[in-house]
C-alpha cells in the first residue's frame, strides 16, 4: 500500500526517532517559539532561488514522496525533503537536485525549515512497511506528531498543506471489528486537517486518497513487484483472491496528481487512481504475457473471498484541474519488467 517516506508516510520502516544533526542543537530548540516565515531573508541567507513556490515534502525519500518530489522539481518548484539524519537514501535525494533538511516529525528542525521558508508541504511520511504498517502502534504516534506538526506550520506562515491518505480509509469495518490503528490514524488525520481551516483563515488544506500505486521502486513485496519476480524467474504464483478488484495506478501519475494539486493550491479531498478496476488474476495475466509465457502453466487461482475490497477511484475532480493517468498498466508492467532486469 501506500506512497504511501518510506517516511521521515515514511515509506521505510520507522522505529525510532532522531532529531536534527545540524551543528547548532541550541539554535534548532530555541526556534520553539513560533516565527513566520520570511522568503526573503531565506533568499539572502541561505541562497535559495526563487522559483514557482517552495515545497517542503515529509517522506521525499519514500515511493510516494519521492514520486511527488520529482514531479514538483519537473514542474519548476523549489523543494526540500524532511529525512532523518541516517537515512541511506540521502545520496539519491542530492544526486536528484533536491534539498535536504534532516529531522523527524516528533522534533522538526524549525530553523532549518525557516531557512528554506516554505509556502507549502505535502506531508507524505508515515510507515507504510508491508506486513506491519495497518496494525503498527506507530500509528498512534505519527497521528498525534502530524497533528503538532501541521499546527506549527499554519501558525510559522505555511499557506498550504496537501495531506496523502489511501483507499484502505474506505473499508468497511464490522460493528464488531475494531479499527486497524492505520485506517483509524488517517480518518482522524483527514478530519484534522479539515478543522484545520476553520481555525486558520490564511491556510488552504487537501487530502489525496491513493490507491494502488505501482512501478519501479515499490517494495519488493507489493503485489506487482513480487508476481514479476515470481514469473520472471519461472515459478508458479498461487493467488489466493484472484477476483479481487484493484484500481492501479503508475507511480509517476501519482506524483504529477499530487503536483498538479499544490501548483493549483487547491482544496479539498481528491481520489488518485486511474479509474479503472482490474483483477489481481488479471495482473497476473498480463505480467505473464509480457514476458510471453502461458497463464496457464504458471497461474493457480483459489477462490477465497477477497476481505478487503475497495471501490475504484472517482477521480473526476482531478481530471478537471487538467490531470489524467498517462502510463497504462500495460506500459507501467512493462518499464518496471525493463528496470528489474537491469538489476
Amino acid at each position: 500500500m501506500h506512497e504511501r517516506q518510506n517516511p521521515s508516510e515514511r515509506d521505510s520502516k520507522m522505529s525510532e526517532c532522531f532529531t536534527c544533526n545540524c551543528d547548532s542543537p541550541d539554535a534548532c530548540r530555541s526556534m520553539n517559539d513560533k516565527q513566520p516565515m520570511k522568503a526573503a531573508k531565506a533568499q539572502e541567507q541561505t541562497g535559495y532561488g526563487t522559483k514557482k513556490t517552495r515545497i517542503l515534502i515529509t517522506g521525499g525519500t519514500g515511493f510516494i514522496g519521492n514520486a511527488a518530489a520529482m514531479a514538483c522539481q519537473k514542474a519548476g518548484h523549489d523543494v526540500a525533503v524532511l529525512t532523518l539524519p541516517n537515512d541511506p537514501n540521502k545520496p539519491k535525494l542530492a544526486k536528484q537536485g533536491l534539498h535536504i533538511i534532516q529531522g523527524d516529525l516528533q522534533t522538526p528542525p524549525w530553523n532549518h525549515i525557516e531557512d528554506f521558508a516554505p509556502k507549502c508541504c505535502l506531508h507524505a511520511a508515515w510507515i507504510t512497511t508491508p506486513g506491519e504498517y495497518m496494525t503498527s502502534p506507530l500509528n498512534t504516534k505519527l497521528l498525534e506528531w502530524s497533528k503538532a506538526m501541521i499546527k506549527d506550520m499554519c501558525e510559522r506562515g505555511i499557506k498550504y498543506i496537501l495531506g496523502i491518505g489511501s483507499c484502505t480509509e474506505l473499508f468497511k469495518i464490522n460493528s464488531s471489528q475494531s479499527i486497524p490503528p492505520y485506517i483509524f490514524a488517517k480518518r482522524e488525520l483527514h478530519q484534522f486537517m479539515d478543522q484545520i481551516t476553520k481555525t486558520y483563515d490564511n491556510v488552504k488544506t487537501a487530502w489525496a486518497r491513493i490507491y494502488y500505486p505501482f512501478g519501479p521502486g515499490e517494495p519488493a513485496e507489493k503485489l506487482a513487484s513480487f508476481l514479476i519476480q515470481k514469473l520472471t524467474t519461472g515459478q508458479t504464483v498461487t493467488l489466493n483472491t484472484p477476483d479481487a478488484i484493484k484500481d492501479y495506478i503508475y507511480i509517476s501519475d501519482v506524483g504529477n496528481a499530487l503536483e498538479r494539486l499544490i501548483s493549483l493550491q487547491h482544496g479539498g479531498t481528491f481520489e488518485v487512481g486511474s479509474g479503472k478496476g482490474i483483477s489481481v488474476r488479471q495482473l497476473a495475466e498480463i505480467i505473464a504475457k509480457v514476458i510471453k509465457k502461458n497463464p496457464a502453466d504458471c497461474i493457480v487461482c483459489k477462490a477465497q473471498q477477497d476481505p478487503c475490497q475497495t471501490p475504484i477511484a472517482e477521480n473526476t475532480s482531478l481530471q478537471q484541474l487538467g490531470w489524467k493517468p498517462e502510463i497504462s498498466l500495460e506500459e507501467g508492467i512493462q518499464k518496471m519488467i525493463e528496470v528489474l532486469s537491469r538489476g
